[in-house]
């Protein structure tokens, strides 16, 4: 079953900003990141816009694709949004610096299998 349109732009704005909150982070260790509060925001924003077009993925993409941790992309989103004040910030580094390479690395592989190029 092909992809629905807003699905496919759902997984690259997932790229996108999981590339960028990379690029952002960079080679900084936790307190690096922390003591320069623009680079945290901005990080923690773009993981919040993973969180967030992850959620809104359909359910039957979803469910073709058990292996991507879903419900923890839609938690780290929930978490930032709803309960910022107890963001901990060793776990956005480590979102960040070990697992949104692979995400992207599998979202792009769902992208490649419905004929779309990234």
């Amino acid at each position: 079953m092909p992809l629905e349109p807003q699905d496919v732009g759902r997984l690259r704005d997932m790229i996108d900003y999981g590339q960028e909150a990379i690029a952002l982070l960079g080679p900084m260790t936790v307190e690096q990141m922390v003591a320069d509060r623009r680079t945290f925001l901005a990080v923690s924003r773009c993981v919040e816009i993973v969180g967030e077009a992850g959620w809104k993925l359909s359910d039957s993409l979803k469910q073709a694709h058990t292996t991507v941790p879903w419900p923890l992309i839609a938690g780290m989103r929930h978490r930032l949004v709803h309960d910022y004040g107890r963001v901990d910030s060793d776990v956005i580094h480590k979102v960040i610096s070990q697992h949104l390479a692979p995400l992207i690395a599998d979202l792009k592989a769902i992208l490649a299998q419905d004929g779309h190029t990234v």
